[in-house]
């Protein structure tokens, strides 16, 4: 009997060392094999020049296939930092021929390039678009000239890629702040589309009400609040880059949240965005 608990206890050991080892290899395989086909069945999804400045460009990129290891590296620690599959971001601009670019700062530095050429280049694991919408006549207060003048004078700028790590260490005051500044947003949106509805004035008084709570509540936090750092932000990175750009066509509040408060997941989620929404993600990176 001892002599079986022996046999049993090495033969287990032996097995358990083999799952171990082999289960991981496995997963690993199984996914990279799988990208891999996904990579080789790469189409461009049609319908590109559909999008227009303001649309929000979210992105997965390929640990691996990134250029440098310093950007893999990056990427990795941008994902568990973060904890979210989205490690880059990017906002299109319309130049004056209508032709949907990035505007994109990447580990060394700013690009803007057509949105096109920019999936041929990078390829990335995911790449999906959410659509800029406003119940007003005009989606954005500048026009488009403004902006494409603004994506152009970032080409000069010295990105910061690291500091993309004060948006995930945060203080409960920040936190609470960003909070009470998407839900203004979101209450402000609800009310203008009751209004346009022909929802009941009751029940539009009554999201008024609660609007106006959360707004004297965001007052009283930015009260208590000082601006770090004048604009242009000292910070810049893939996501403050976005903010940036969002506050500059007016659709962000200013001075808070800061630019740099956004990480790639937020334009995935909830944004404080003014007399403005995002649309569901509408993937775009294969077939």
């Amino acid at each position: 009997m001892p002599i079986l608990t022996t046999r049993f206890r090495m033969m287990l050991k032996r097995h358990m060392k083999a799952i171990a080892v082999g289960v991981p290899t496995s997963i690993i395989t199984i996914v990279e094999a799988r990208d891999m086909y996904e990579r080789s069945q790469w189409e461009h999804a049609d319908g590109l020049d559909q999008y227009r400045t303001g649309d929000i460009v979210m992105i997965s990129h390929r640990w691996f296939a990134l250029p440098s290891w310093p950007e893999r590296i990056y990427s990795l620690l941008s994902k568990v930092m973060m904890r979210s599959s989205w490690d880059d971001v990017g906002i299109i601009v319309s130049n004056s021929n209508d032709v949907p670019h990035i505007l994109r700062c990447g580990y060394y530095g700013v690009t803007y390039a057509p949105l096109a050429d920019f999936l041929g280049a990078y390829e990335p694991r995911g790449c999906a678009i959410r659509e800029l919408s406003s119940l007003q006549a005009q989606r954005y207060k500048v026009t488009d000239a403004d902006v494409d003048a603004f994506a152009r004078a970032q080409l000069e700028r010295r990105p910061t890629p690291w500091s993309l790590l004060w948006g995930a260490v945060e203080d409960s005051t920040t936190t609470k702040h960003y909070r009470y500044a998407v839900q203004a947003s979101e209450l402000a949106w609800e009310v203008r589309k009751m209004m346009g509805d022909g929802s009941s004035r009751e029940a539009i008084e009554v999201k008024r009400e609660k609007l106006h709570d959360t707004i004297l509540m965001e007052q009283e936090l930015t009260r208590n609040r000082k601006a770090e750092d004048a604009r242009p932000h000292r910070r810049l990175f893939n996501s403050s880059l976005v903010a940036e750009c969002l506050q500059e066509m007016k659709l962000l509040p200013e001075p808070f949240p800061e630019a740099y408060r956004y990480g790639p997941q937020d334009f995935a989620w909830r944004l404080p965005l003014v007399n403005a929404n995002l649309g569901e993600p509408v993937i775009v990176f294969k077939s």
